[in-house]
């Protein structure tokens, strides 16, 4: 099963109802705040790499406050 790390960068002073936003997602396993270059990293595991897609676009995408997503999938040995 893929499994991605969402790398967030949010708008100024929406880095906690981004975080809230991404919780109430079902397929997100964890999203939590950081310091550094990504506000955010949100985790997600799902049966294939076209699921992560569409998780990024149709709702991800759509939360209000994101000013951009980087996604790194693992890569499975």
């Amino acid at each position: 099963m893929p499994l991605a790390y969402i790398l967030i960068t949010t708008k100024v002073g929406e880095m906690k109802r981004v975080v809230e936003g991404l919780r109430e997602l079902d397929r997100i396993k964890e999203a939590n705040m950081f310091t550094g270059p990504y506000d955010i990293i949100a985790i997600t595991e799902t049966e294939s790499m076209g699921i992560i897609t569409g998780i990024l676009m149709k709702k991800i995408h759509k939360i209000p406050g994101i000013k951009e997503t980087t996604t790194c999938i693992q890569i499975e040995e």
